[in-house]
């Protein structure tokens, strides 16, 4: 504990709900939102890419993003939207992936949002004076009467919802009678969800994936199924707005990916998908893409403010100053970092530790030389790829 620093703990070793820091991230999101705003105006769904290398800061991003959509405040005119932001994980086979996609949705909507939703669908009863079965007339059979028992058998409906185990003898009480274990099955349910919130006066449904890369750790075949199963989602949403664009919201599929995962997808996959294929299923997702924005590293000023945000986190009363780091260690944490935060909080992390240790603060001779005899850096001081930057610089 950095006691000697007046703090309560080291911040660096967790990530920290904070504020968004860095002219070129906070424009970046701007940009994000209006794009996505655009979408929800002309009720279209659409795709956008966060590309970003690790550590540089996507999940961070989505979850502002994430927050920012269900605040709705930098709408030009306010629109509720229900945004959802998961992992998009490789640890379910490719063929489930929309049941993976959905029922991971239903989980980070919440049972909290599910409750609102059907006190909202009470409210639009005693308005509008029509029966439930009338008003859910058209949606889907199981995913009607699970919703509409989500008050008495909640226990047993977010079992339903969110893909858990349950005995299918239990659901048949309440009038379901099919569990979300296919695609089909998946298809539907995103769909009466769509169709429940464009009821419920929403305006869209925004899916946030986060760290999409790991899908290519399945390999190319897989990573290319799985972009199909969320294509499939895309395609269904686009086929229903167009039949009934008064019926159903948009989605708006986000999704955070490495620049080597994108460069892997649209180059030696795409490729070798032509030659087996004609990539027919992955060029459609592609065309999908509206944007893709890339997230820029830190500059000097960034990182200051980055690091005196984390440090707040441990103070007893929140400072403007990044002390008992100097703002040329800073400078130098955030060259040799590239400007990447993970590996900021990484570099920081160490720092505090051996500072506290020594009861010395932490300018750039120090951090320089504790970072190289704790093996974080090399004992030229600049890691390897910041030296060959320099040499072609030279």
């Amino acid at each position: 504990m950095p006691t000697y620093h007046e703090l309560s703990f080291n911040p660096f070793y967790e990530k920290h709900d904070h504020k968004l820091v860095g002219e070129a991230r906070k424009k970046q999101l701007g940009q994000i939102l209006g794009q996505v705003e655009k979408a929800v105006n002309a009720n279209a769904c659409f795709i956008v890419f966060l590309s970003g290398t690790v550590g540089v800061g996507k999940s961070f991003t989505l979850d502002n993003l994430t927050n920012e959509l269900i605040s709705g405040k930098n709408f030009a005119n306010q629109k509720s939207v229900v945004a959802v932001k998961f992992d998009a994980t490789i640890s379910t086979t490719a063929s489930k992936y929309i049941q993976y996609v959905c029922n991971s949705a239903f989980r980070e909507i919440g049972k909290n949002i599910f409750s609102i939703l059907r006190s909202q669908f009470d409210t639009l009863i005693s308005k509008t004076r029509k029966k439930p079965e009338e008003l859910l007339r058209d949606f889907d059979r199981d995913f009607k009467n699970a919703f509409l028992a989500l008050k008495d058998n909640e226990s047993l409906v977010w079992l339903w919802f969110t893909g858990e185990k349950v005995d299918l003898r239990d659901l048949k009480k309440i009038g379901v009678y099919s569990k979300i274990d296919s695609p089909i099955i998946a298809l539907r349910a995103i769909s009466s969800f769509c169709r429940l919130l464009r009821l419920l006066g929403y305006a869209g449904f925004v899916l946030c994936l986060d760290e999409a890369e790991e899908l290519a750790l399945a390999g190319s075949g897989k990573l290319v199924e799985m972009l199909t199963m969320l294509k499939k989602i895309f395609e269904q949403n686009k086929v229903e707005l167009s039949k009934a664009p008064n019926e159903t919201v948009p989605i708006i599929l986000c999704l955070g990916f490495t620049p080597e995962t994108l460069d892997l997808i649209i180059g030696p996959v795409y490729e070798t998908e032509m030659k087996r294929t004609g990539a027919a299923g992955l060029s459609t997702f592609l065309r999908r893409i509206g944007e893709t924005f890339t997230l820029e590293s830190f500059v000097n000023q960034d990182a200051e403010k980055f690091v005196t945000e984390i440090l707040n986190k441990a103070r007893k009363s929140p400072l403007k100053s990044c002390k008992p780091f100097t703002n040329d260690a800073i400078q130098y944490i955030n060259s040799i970092s590239r400007g990447i935060p993970g590996t900021i909080m990484e570099f920081c992390r160490e720092c505090l530790e051996i500072a506290d240790e020594n009861k010395a603060d932490i300018d750039e001779e120090n951090a320089k030389k504790w970072l190289i005899e704790s093996g974080k850096i090399p004992e030229t001081g600049l890691p390897e790829e910041v030296e060959e930057v320099e040499e072609s610089e030279a």
